[in-house]
């Protein structure tokens, strides 16, 4: 929602590979949800798969495509590892601020 902006720290780059360059240069994980055959259950996400300490503090970036095409090829090609969030009921998608 609009009125959470204030919370969130806003950055804009020229492309999706300059944003995921920069974040991956700042040590973030890139976690994206896409329906691909390939995607996690995000029930079963290992979010501290790198290391082996339970109060780690890795860093990761949730990239949430739009509703009507999801995720671009590019965003799917360079992300570290794709989730898919679990449905029931008649809704086929979440609105973002639910789903997050």
């Amino acid at each position: 929602a609009m009125g959470s902006a204030q919370w969130l720290t806003i950055r804009n780059h020229l492309s999706t590979k300059a944003a995921i360059k920069k974040l991956k240069s700042e040590g973030y994980k890139l976690y994206a949800s896409d329906l691909n055959p390939t995607s996690k259950d995000i029930r079963t996400m290992n979010w501290n798969e790198d290391n082996n300490k339970e109060d780690d503090n890795t860093k990761i970036c949730i990239i949430m495509g739009n509703e009507q095409n999801g995720i671009s090829d590019e965003m799917r090609e360079m992300a570290d590892e794709t989730f898919t969030l679990p449905m029931s009921g008649f809704a086929e998608s979440f609105n973002l601020s639910v789903a997050t």
